[in-house]
């Protein structure tokens, strides 16, 4: 009976689980299956939305009227920043008999029909002063609370209220809408 060669049969042996590593041939399917071209994938919209301006919002909605006579109830500035622009701007409105919400940010002009009991009274948005005059006429108050965003500014029965959730316990400020002139 010959000797066993160790040496050789070692040799070989590990030469095979190389050559089993190397091509993925392991014996042990992966776990889901791997897809050939297709698949899920994450994607991460990109936030291409940009600040708009008071001015451009309303404007777009007055230009959509159609000969309606637009009459506002309900302003809503969110996500505002120290020179007026918001990320969205939404207004309450009646047109004829119809009530809707005309939602305006940088992608555009959008409606949702509204069919609620409106409570509040008319904004003649042509005499109020406007978010960008506002903030910037107080923007000292503003600012030393915040820095110097706003979360939301709502404008409804002749207030303007601009809160922030920034600090500890947030902050809230009332002005009138035609003077600008805070409220206690």
């Amino acid at each position: 009976m010959k000797p066993v060669n160790l040496v050789g049969i070692l040799l070989l042996a590990g030469t095979m689980m190389l050559l089993c590593l190397v091509t993925g041939c392991t014996g042990i399917p992966s776990f889901p299956p791997a897809m050939k071209g297709g698949g899920v994938t994450e994607i991460t919209p990109e936030d291409t939305q940009h600040p708009v301006s008071f001015d451009d919002a309303y404007h777009s909605v007055l230009s959509s009227d159609q000969g309606n006579n637009t009459t506002f109830y309900y302003i809503w500035g969110d996500a505002v920043n120290s020179q007026g622009l918001a990320k969205d701007w939404i207004f309450g409105i009646k047109r004829g008999q119809e009530q809707s919400f005309a939602i305006y940010n940088s992608k555009g002009l959008s409606f949702i029909p509204w069919n609620g009991n409106n409570i509040y009274a008319v904004i003649p948005v042509d005499h109020i002063i406007k978010p960008a005059d506002l903030i910037k006429d107080h923007r000292v108050v503003i600012q030393e609370v915040q820095n110097p965003d706003i979360d939301k500014m709502e404008l409804v029965n002749g207030i303007y209220t601009l809160s922030s959730t920034m600090g500890p316990e947030g902050r809230t400020f009332m002005f009138n809408e035609l003077t600008g002139n805070m409220v206690q």
